[in-house]
């Protein structure tokens, strides 16, 4: 009958999003450089099961900011 709560912890959810898997399999862990608006940052650890970044609770970025995450991947060349 009240759905103000529900909206809300969905708002929250979407907005204050923590995790951001990568796009490619495999990376080389050392090379991943993640930036802020820009801004390299150094609060988050790679989690390998999901192959996401995770940002530390006090660094989640804040809506409207820019994340961008550069890695290099393992290949396989002949």
């Amino acid at each position: 009958s009240n759905w103000g709560q529900q909206m809300q912890s969905l708002a929250s959810t979407v907005i204050t999003q923590n995790v951001f898997q990568l796009e490619e399999e495999d990376p080389i862990e050392e090379t991943i450089i993640v930036k802020v608006n820009g801004q390299v940052v150094s609060a988050w650890a790679y989690d390998i099961s999901t192959n996401s970044i995770v940002f530390d609770v006090d660094s989640i970025p804040v809506p409207n900011q820019t994340i961008s995450i550069e890695y290099s991947v393992w290949g396989c060349y002949e």
